[in-house]
Parts: C-alpha cells; sequence; structure tokens
C-alpha cells in the first residue's frame, strides 16, 4: 500500500503548488 516513490512525487507537486502561490501573493502585493 505505501510506497515511497509515490510518496516523494507528490512532495515536488505540492511543493511547487506553494511556489506558485507564493509568486501570486507577490504579484498581488507588489
Amino acid at each position: 500500500m505505501n510506497r515511497p516513490q509515490g510518496g516523494r512525487r507528490n512532495f515536488p507537486e505540492f511543493f511547487c503548488n506553494g511556489c506558485l502561490l507564493l509568486l501570486r501573493l507577490l504579484s498581488m502585493a507588489i
């Protein structure tokens, strides 16, 4: 059931999504 590879794949995607949200907040703040 638990696959380390799958977890690793999900982590980068979540991290990238967080970066995109931060970029949007910064663009709105400017």
